[in-house]
């Protein structure tokens, strides 16, 4: 990471764009991914991605085992369903490549603490793409309360996923219209200091009247998601694994420029007509 200088987090250039262009918006967030500060974040995202897969595999590898026994001391082997139920539940653990032999609590511990070392660069990410510094991140942008925004990223985080879920079980388009507008939920934490109260009402206030168009970058960037890991996690194996991973973590650096760029310029927007 290079030392760059310090730039005021509330600093808005009113030289740049403030309009919100779909194409713009998609060739900056490009832009940002195929930088150097992009190609770190790809490295850092893509190793915690490997760390996190071999954790989420153990615990898969454990649960499958410990289902195999249960049916083979507690149900006859020889009835056809538990039969099929064994083979599914053999042939998960053979395809998982990525596993180490720890305890459930080690493993699940080990889930959040690389859960909150995300965030913490997805934090990071923010600020950089924010700052336009895209020949490396800034060292002032990890240190500067970096603690703080990580814990209300998370946790402000679990909370709308929970919120937007629940949501689209019951009712989608009001779920996604709240989903659009808390978009800049994480870049209100990481770029303007906001709790995470502060920051719902402002990434409330700073989509409005922009929310069909944020919605078609979100729909967007939503499948580009899904549908380009699709490749490389159809490499069966180890490598295929990894390769959906690193796929993944780029896509994601892609997603974070794009909306972070968006977010942006609303920022300038908002203060040019104060």
């Amino acid at each position: 990471m290079d030392d760059e200088r310090p730039t005021a987090d509330h600093d808005v250039d009113l030289d740049q764009p403030t309009s919100l262009d779909f194409e713009a918006l998609l060739a900056d967030g490009l832009d940002g991914l195929l930088s150097r500060t992009g190609a770190q974040l790809v490295v850092l995202i893509s190793a915690i991605g490997i760390v996190s897969t071999v954790f989420w595999q153990s615990l898969q590898l454990t649960v499958s085992e410990a289902m195999i026994t249960y049916l083979q001391e507690n149900f006859d082997a020889t009835d056809s369903q538990v039969q099929t139920a064994l083979t599914e539940l053999e042939g998960t653990v053979d395809a998982l490549g990525l596993t180490i032999d720890i305890s459930v609590p080690t493993i699940v511990a080990g889930i959040i603490l690389l859960a909150l070392l995300g965030e913490a660069i997805n934090i990071v990410a923010i600020r950089a793409f924010a700052d336009g510094a895209l020949d490396g991140i800034p060292r002032d942008l990890v240190t500067r309360r970096l603690g703080v925004a990580t814990l209300y990223g998370f946790l402000g985080g679990i909370v709308l996923l929970v919120a937007i879920g629940l949501g689209l079980l019951l009712l989608v388009i009001p779920a996604i219209f709240v989903y659009v507008g808390t978009l800049f939920f994480r870049q209100e934490i990481a770029v303007a200091d906001k709790g995470p109260a502060r920051a719902i009402s402002g990434t409330w206030a700073l989509t409005k009247g922009n929310r069909w168009l944020l919605f078609g970058v979100a729909v967007v960037l939503f499948l580009v998601g899904f549908v380009v890991p699709l490749f490389p996690g159809a490499i069966p194996g180890t490598f295929g694994t990894v390769a959906s991973v690193f796929v993944s973590s780029i896509v994601g650096v892609f997603s974070i420029a794009t909306i972070t760029e968006a977010y942006v310029r609303l920022r300038r927007q908002h203060t040019e007509s104060m």
